[in-house]
């Protein structure tokens, strides 16, 4: 928006968040309405969230899960969790 950052809004300018000193210069949360004026996360986190929550509640609602291999599950050093040799399990539907 040029009324916000000036007439070259469209340009990239990376040193219009560096002050001469060479720190990062403060903008209002306000100035990003794109963030809903406050932290930078998604606007959509909530929603999908709660997507989410209704999503794994309509599987156990409507499956029975029942654990195939019984093992030690060890988890697998990632960002990701996820177990190292799997986690075997049989889905079926509820009657």
């Amino acid at each position: 928006m040029k009324s916000i950052w000036g007439d070259d809004c469209n340009d990239f300018k990376p040193e219009r968040w560096i002050e001469k000193g060479g720190t990062i210069k403060h903008e209002p949360s306000y100035k990003f309405s794109v963030f809903g004026a406050g932290p930078r996360t998604c606007i959509r986190k909530q929603m999908d969230f709660t997507q989410m929550k209704i999503v794994a509640a309509t599987i156990i609602r409507n499956y029975h899960i029942e654990v195939i291999q019984q093992s030690d599950h060890v988890p697998e050093g990632s960002m990701v969790s996820h177990v190292k040799i799997g986690f075997k399990i049989k889905v079926c539907r509820r009657p």
